[in-house]
C-alpha cells in the first residue's frame, strides 16, 4: 500500500515514501520513481519539507543518474537504497517480469477463430496470463464492507464490433463448507460499462438489482481512473482478435475442417494434456473448459 512511511538513521523525522512507474506498460525502461517526502508536525519549524527523489532500475537495486544532492538528501538516499527491504525489491522485480511477458504474450497469441467470429466475451486475464499461472495479479480485488470481491474484465474479440465497452464480473468471496478446499468466489453480477461513463448492470444472479447498483456505482466512482486501463485492454483485445481471423496458422488447428472419419479411434485428451488444438495451454484450461468456468475463470 503507497504511500508508506519510513524513518532513516540520519535524519530525525519520518518520511512518507510514494512510487511511481511508467503507465505505458509496452514501456521497455525497468525504472521507477520513488519521493519520499519529509513528515512534519503542524507548523515545525525549518523551512520546506526535505524532498528526495530517487529513480531506480528495479533490476539492478540501483540508482539511475543520480543527481547532486546535499550531504543530508544524499545520506538519505544512500541509506533507502541499502536498507529498503529485499523482499519488497523482488515484488517490484516480478512486476516488471510479470509485464513484459504479458506485453509479449500480448504480440503473439491467437484467440480461437470461432470465439472471435460469435463475439464471444474473452478474459483479458486469460488472454495474457501465462499457460501454467491463473495470473490474479491482472484481476482486481476490492474489499466492501466485510465483503470481499473479485473483478474480472471481459472483452468483445471481433475487431469489425465498435462497441466501446467492457463486461466487469463482480465475484464475491464464500467460505468453504466444513472439509472444503479454499475460499471460492462466485459471480453476483456484471456490469457493463461504456467507454463514455454509461453504464448498467447485467445478471444480477446472486443478488437483487438494487444491491448490485448501489455496489457498482461505489466501485466506479472509486475507480474512475481504470477506463483508460480498460481502453488499453480493449486496444489489444480487438488487435488480437484481428489477428486471429487473419490466417488458419496452426493454432487455428481447431477451427480447420476435418477429415473424413477412417474407423481410426483416438484417445481424449486428458485434462492436464496439451490442447488438441494447438494453443500450447492445457486441455483443461481451453478446449476442455466449460462456458461457465470461461467467465470467470480461478
Amino acid at each position: 500500500m503507497w504511500p508508506v512511511l519510513v524513518r532513516f538513521l540520519s535524519h530525525p523525522r519520518p518520511f512518507s515514501v510514494r512510487l511511481n512507474r511508467c503507465d505505458n506498460p509496452e514501456c521497455p525502461c525497468t525504472e521507477v520513481v520513488f519521493a519520499l517526502v519529509e513528515k512534519r508536525k503542524g507548523s515545525a519549524p525549518g523551512g520546506e519539507p526535505l524532498q528526495v527523489q530517487l529513480r531506480v532500475d528495479v533490476l539492478t537495486w540501483q540508482e539511475v543518474d543520480a543527481p547532486d544532492r546535499s550531504p543530508q538528501a544524499a545520506a538519505i538516499a544512500a541509506e533507502f537504497l541499502r536498507d529498503w527491504p529485499v523482499g519488497e525489491r523482488e515484488l517490484l522485480r516480478q512486476d516488471f517480469e510479470q509485464t513484459r511477458e504479458m506485453v509479449r504474450r500480448l504480440a503473439e497469441c491467437r484467440i480461437p477463430r470461432r470465439l472471435v467470429e460469435t463475439s464471444e466475451l474473452v478474459s483479458f486475464r486469460e488472454v495474457a496470463a501465462s499457460d501454467d499461472t491463473r495470473d490474479l495479479g491482472m484481476i482486481t480485488r476490492w474489499s466492501c464492507g466485510e465483503k470481499e470481491y473479485l473483478i474480472d474484465d471481459l472483452y468483445c474479440p471481433h475487431p469489425d464490433c465498435n462497441c466501446q465497452e467492457v463486461h466487469l464480473v463482480f465475484a464475491r468471496k464464500a467460505e468453504p463448507k466444513t472439509g472444503g478446499e479454499g475460499p471460492l468466489f462466485t459471480e453476483y453480477f456484471r456490469v457493463c460499462l461504456e467507454f463514455d461513463g454509461r453504464w448498467k448492470v447485467e445478471r444480477p444472479s446472486r443478488c437483487t438489482l438494487a444491491e448490485a447498483t448501489r455496489l457498482a456505482s461505489r466501485w466506479l466512482k472509486r475507480n474512475a481512473r481504470m477506463i483508460d486501463d480498460f481502453k488499453w485492454r480493449y486496444e489489444k483485445i480487438k488487435a488480437i482478435g484481428r489477428r486471429s481471423l487473419a490466417g488458419r496458422s496452426a493454432v487455428h488447428l481447431r477451427d480447420q475442417a476435418l477429415p473424413e472419419s477412417t474407423g481410426t479411434s483416438k484417445t481424449a485428451a486428458g485434462r492436464n494434456d496439451p490442447c488438441p488444438c494447438g494453443s500450447g495451454k492445457k486441455y483443461k484450461r481451453c478446449c476442455g473448459r466449460s462456458e461457465a468456468d470461461r467467465a470467470l475463470p480461478l
